[in-house]
């Protein structure tokens, strides 16, 4: 530091303990409240320089603290007025940390919530300290100013020292700021008030509001606070839904009579748009017998009001039995229906009580209870029970308020006489084995017992509705409608109901046989038939099920392809197959004598644990009478070798008695192996995968299962790939509502590798991307689809060139056919006679269009310039022959002799292969070749922007290949056996070193050194691989900066290579400033590395081209073949070998990569033993005019 800036800095700290000096005199002066809070705001703003100050006082008991001194806001109001420890505020975080802040800039803060507000008010930096000691803090001081990093370590020092003055002032002084218990007493009161309070001033401005008012008005105090009472957001209404006039507002009916309201009903908007209704009750605030105020009660009464309107509506549909009591139970109104059940009228029950009329209803608890539990509640209830003076079963439902009770009520006898008898049948039929079936007149069943499901395979709800011919073999079908249509005409019968034999037919498709009979019953009017259905399947076909089941058992052991093995019930093998002696290479007999089942086989866990004795399979089967199934197990070979199986047994039973068991197994030693090897192909897979841009997903071939997706998927989704996982079918969620049916109805064809959709993806925020989805299937050995592999990408940029593109083909297209001009049909002659012309014909050429249109004049030969004629024709011919449209700008002689320009357009119309007429317009040009001129442009800019579409599609291909190539080289792991090849040369040099001879040290270099090589080209393949996944968003990048950090970081290079670099004065563009640092190092690179003999020569310069800057980097090296200038951008392309020239060979194709994914591209102009010039385009800065 200079010593002009010590000797500032010097007088600025003595005047700031001048200030403090001062203050402390002041302080010492007075002892009012007010006065003293001003000398420390003062004091505040004149030694630290600040724009603002603020004093917020802790309250005792609590967390809160209150704004008591706002000093220098421009509109003399504070951007807070209450905070609390734990509303993430600057002023809670100073409370909670007990030390200062100092904030450089808040728009660049996180360690509070609530920045906005103070920037609102003009702060950019502030500087905050607690007041009083650290176990009970009295307040918060604050500064702010509008210049950001105003404030340091000396001034947090100076602001703590005024802080400690007006510590020591609070402690010597009664100061009005402390809050008596008194008052804390009441604020908890207020706070913990289920009621909601608000205090306004004489202005109409909100001062307070507690909790209960937040909670009811939707707002935080702070919002309550920038609302005066007659804010137009409040939304005020009446009952009758009209907006409150300014005199009926709730504020201004206290403030203007002066005078208490109470039970006042508005409606009121939630800032979500929610109606909610308030009861308010208000009274005037006076201090000294001057109006200073008033304090509002909310109640939400919007429940309240629901119900009424409910209310109100159910009484004017009421059809049943109604009466309405008073507290007292006192009848007042009774309707029609309800003098007919209770058998007394309206005039003998009105101002009766209920229980005085009928005494017997105050005997039964239930009604009793029912009454007063309504009126105790206020809930409504309801009640069933028989009464006996009415005789009948009544149901009643009771609706209290708080001026009485309405009761509606019904005679439900009837209704619970067919409950009883309905309840009877259900419990007759649910029982019944048989199935019991129920059909109307269209044979469609309308009920059936649950034994449907035993004796035919079908669930019983999903059969209710379909016809009774879902039971039947197709060839019964007919016949039974004909049957029972000739029933229903004549009452005649084609078949016994009371008993039949007929086949059924199951869910599988098979045909059970039955016994069936039938009978018709009516209900409610309606003709019905039911019918029992027994199935007799089992008492004909047992024995021959037996011995077909015996055979059947006998040829699966002998030729399964599984192990078979079977057990007595001591555990010993019984009986053994071929494949089971196969798997364990064990004989039957050798296996028999293996008493216990598994003594000597070693059975393991996959996880190599070995099995506890209740756990050992036999165990489990033959003593739990347990059945297991794919139990994954390990056995000892005869031969010592594991074999893997998946194992299933079960108890074999003989009379209730434990005869043995039952095991069949599979060798799936493979599997495992297999499992083994896909897990870690699929750990490379990730790998590789983890990296891309583009979404890789993995699926089951119809999508049931999801297996794998990147964390692409949750950049372009904007969802979590878990949630994927959960729930495969998340993915169509954020498919846009227009593109997904068509998705779900491409999904079916993916198995069979037809899948490649493009489809727009809606983010949770709201973001529209543009994706392309494309699928190939993965088979197994036997050739079956058992995995689907997709990859997505996001295509939103091409999406919004082709966008533009087509918008300016629309815009082109509108403009033209509303062109006005001479429409025309013609015959395909040379004087093109006219069969048709419109009425612009006169306009545009002074001729009537009957003239031309009766040969009077014609077109091509009187109207036509004479100089145009023949190459007009020419043009339309050749046109009309590649059966194409035509367009011709050529001049006319009107008929009073002027020259105008015209353009034509048309084409020919043919029928049968024949020319039947040509159609077009002709225009007036001639006044508009400014139009013309616009058009023109539009057309390059479309040209343009068809140029940008095709360059990002090239770059998308060529992003998509070099990828993939990625993804080869990466999948052979190359890193990990370059590193054991690395290490084992390391430890034969360390080791045999001593050894060696002259040659084999020379040998271990070359080696060790190629190692080295293969790292390298690994690392920079892996930099090369991240352009696009790891890059930064494009931002405005000052190239000159650039290329100073990049002489920086090459410096020794310059200095040991002797370089000279001229740089030309660069401009902005649009980059990633760290990937612009890596194109400069690498092209600076390449020039010092092939400068040849003389010391490198390095000129940087740049020149506009439309949108883009074209930068150059030349140098007088070697230069570069002609022929080579292509392939020099390739990964690993060499020209030189690592003796003449070391690298890797990815240096420039990172270049090309780099300038790419900033829409450029890079080239080379190059003359052997004159030096080469690389050159790059980069888009400029949008506000950057050439």
């Amino acid at each position: 530091m200079s010593s002009s800036r010590v000797e500032a800095e010097l007088r600025k700290r003595v005047a700031q303990q001048e200030v403090v000096a001062d203050l402390g005199d002041r302080v010492l002066d007075t002892d009012d409240s007010s006065e003293l809070l001003t000398a420390v705001s003062d004091a505040v703003r004149t030694a630290l320089d600040a724009d603002a100050c603020r004093f917020f006082e802790r309250l005792p008991h609590g967390d809160r603290a209150v704004c008591r001194e706002a000093n220098g806001w421009t509109d003399e109001r504070a951007p807070t007025t209450v905070a609390t420890e734990s509303d993430g505020s600057l002023v809670g975080y100073t409370l909670q940390h007990q030390e200062p802040i100092v904030v450089d800039d808040l728009r660049a803060e996180d360690r509070f919530d609530s920045p906005d507000r103070l920037l609102e008010h003009g702060a950019r930096s502030s500087l905050c300290v607690p007041v009083g000691p650290d176990d009970e803090p009295l307040g918060v001081l604050e500064a702010h100013t509008a210049a950001p990093q105003a404030f340091d370590e000396a001034d947090a020092a100076v602001l703590r020292t005024i802080a400690n003055v007006l510590a020591t002032a609070f402690e010597t002084t009664d100061s009005e700021l402390l809050l008596d218990e008194k008052w804390t007493g009441k604020e908890q009161f207020l706070e913990r008030s289920p009621v909601g309070i608000t205090v306004v001033d004489t202005n109409g401005k909100m001062q307070f509001a507690n909790q209960r008012a937040e909670e009811i008005l939707g707002r935080s105090r702070e919002e309550i606070g920038e609302f005066t009472h007659d804010d137009s957001r409040w939304g005020l209404i009446d009952t009758d839904g009209t907006t409150l006039s300014a005199d009926d507002l709730p504020f201004n009916r206290v403030f203007d009579a002066d005078e208490s309201i109470t039970d006042m009903e508005v409606g009121v908007h939630q800032p979500d748009g929610t109606r909610i209704w308030l009861s308010i009750d208000g009274t005037p605030l006076r201090s000294d017998g001057t109006l200073t105020g008033g304090v509002f009660a909310l109640t939400d009464v919007t429940e309240q009001k629901r119900l009424e309107n409910e209310f109100e509506e159910m009484l004017d549909r009421v059809t049943d039995a109604f009466y309405a009591l008073d507290d007292e139970f006192r009848f007042t109104h009774v309707n029609d229906r309800a003098e007919e059940l209770l058998q007394h009228s309206e005039r003998e029950l009105l101002g009766e009580r209920l229980w005085d009329v009928f005494p017997e209803a105050a005997d039964e608890a239930e009604v009793w209870d029912s009454f007063q539990t309504a009126m105790d509640t206020q809930e409504p209830t309801s009640y069933e029970l028989y009464f006996d003076p009415l005789d009948f079963w009544v149901e009643a439902n009771l609706y209290p308020s708080q001026s009485g009770v309405s009761v509606y009520f019904r005679d439900i006898t009837a209704q619970k006489e067919r409950e009883q008898e309905l309840e009877q049948y259900r419990a007759l039929t649910e029982a019944a084995q048989d199935v019991v079936v129920t059909i109307d007149e269209e044979s469609t069943i309308r009920s059936v017992n649950p034994a449907v499901e035993d004796v035919f395979g079908y669930d019983r709800d999903a059969l209710v509705g379909e016809s009774l011919t879902t039971l039947m073999p197709d060839r019964l079908e007919n016949g039974h409608f004909r049957a029972l249509e000739q029933y229903l005409e004549t009452g005649e019968r084609t078949l016994e109901w009371e008993y039949v034999e007929l086949p059924g037919l199951c869910a599988d498709g098979s045909e059970i046989p039955l016994a069936v009979s039938f009978s018709e019953v009516e209900y409610e009017r309606e003709r019905f038939f039911t019918g029992i259905l027994r199935d007799i399947t089992e008492r004909k076909a047992h024995e021959r099920r037996m011995r077909e089941e015996r055979d059947l058992t006998n040829r699966i052991v002998e030729t399964s392809p599984t192990g078979i093995i079977t057990v007595g019930p001591d555990g010993s093998f019984e009986r053994v197959n071929e494949r089971a002696e196969e798997i364990m290479g064990y004989s039957g007999a050798e296996l028999e004598e293996l008493v216990g089942g598994t003594a000597g086989l070693d059975p393991v866990k996959p996880d190599g644990e070995q099995f506890s004795a209740e756990e050992i399979p036999t165990q489990r089967v033959l003593a739990d009478g347990e059945t297991i199934h794919d139990l994954e197990i390990g056995l000892l070979r005869a031969d010592g070798e594991r074999v893997w199986l998946s194992l299933s047994g079960t108890p074999l039973w003989d009379d209730g008695e434990s005869s043995g068991a039952v095991f069949t197994f599979a060798d799936i030693t493979e599997r495992k192996r297999m499992e083994a090897d896909l897990r870690a192909s699929e750990q490379k897979f990730r790998q590789v995968a983890e990296n891309l841009e583009q979404v890789i997903w993995m699926s089951t071939p119809h999508k049931g299962e999801m297996l794998y997706v990147n964390p692409a998927y949750e950049e372009i989704w904007g969802r979590s790939c878990e949630s994927l996982y959960r729930d495969p079918e998340s993915f169509f969620d954020g498919i846009h509502p227009d593109d997904r049916d068509r998705v779900r109805e491409a999904l079916p064809k993916q198995p069979g590798g037809e899948y490649d959709e493009t489809y727009r993806v809606v983010r949770p925020d709201g973001e529209v991307r543009w994706v392309r989805d494309r699928a190939v299937p993965i088979h197994d050995e036997d050739g079956d689809v058992y995995r689907i592999v997709g990859i997505a990408s996001d295509i939103t940029e091409q999406r919004t060139v082709e966008r533009e593109l087509r918008e300016r083909e629309r815009e082109l297209s509108t403009l033209m056919s509303n062109v006005p001009g001479m429409v025309y049909r013609c015959r395909n002659e040379r004087g093109w006679p006219m069969k048709f012309v419109s009425d612009g014909c006169e306009e545009l050429t002074g001729y009537n269009p009957t003239a031309l249109e009766r040969d009077e004049v014609q077109w091509g030969t009187d109207i036509v310039a004479e100089q145009d004629q023949v190459e007009l024709w020419e043009h339309i011919q050749t046109n009309i022959d590649d059966r194409e449209p035509f367009s011709a700008t050529y001049r006319i002689e009107t008929a009073a002799g002027n020259s105008r320009w015209v353009k034509e357009t048309g084409r020919a119309i043919f029928e049968d292969g024949a020319i039947e007429a040509i159609e077009g317009v002709v225009i007036d040009i001639t006044e508009r070749k400014e139009y013309q001129q616009r058009l023109e442009e539009t057309n390059e800019r479309l040209v343009r922007a068809n140029e940008r579409l095709e360059r990002s599609n090239e770059r998308l291909e060529k992003s998509n290949e070099r990828l993939e190539h990625f993804a080869y080289a990466t999948s052979h792991d190359l890193q990990e056996p370059l590193r054991m090849v690395s290490s084992y040369l390391r430890l034969i040099e360390s080791r045999y070193g001593d050894v060696l001879d002259e040659e084999g040290e020379e040998f271990l270099e070359f080696a060790v050194d190629g190692a080295d090589r293969m790292r390298e080209m690994i690392d920079g393949l892996l930099t090369y691989s991240r352009i696009e996944t790891q890059g930064q968003p494009l931002e405005s990048v000052a190239l000159n900066d650039v290329v100073d950090d990049v002489r920086t970081d090459l410096q020794l290079q310059f200095e040991e290579s002797n370089a000279a670099l001229t740089v030309a004065d660069l401009p902005r563009v649009e980059g990633d400033p760290s990937q612009l640092r890596q194109l400069f190092q690498n092209l600076f690179d390449n020039a010092i590395e092939y400068s040849g003999d003389e010391p490198p020569t390095i000129d940087v310069s740049a020149e506009r081209a439309g949108e883009m800057w074209v930068v150059s980097v030349s140098d007088r090296g070697i230069g570069i073949p002609a022929d080579d200038t292509a392939v020099i951008f390739e990964v690993f392309e060499r020209l030189h070998t690592i003796d003449e020239h070391e690298g890797t060979g990815i240096g420039l194709a990172l270049c090309q990569r780099i300038v790419e994914r900033h829409g450029g591209e890079i080239w080379v102009d190059s003359e052997p033993g004159e030096g080469s010039t690389f050159s790059v385009t980069l888009p400029a800065v949008t506000d950057d005019q050439p």
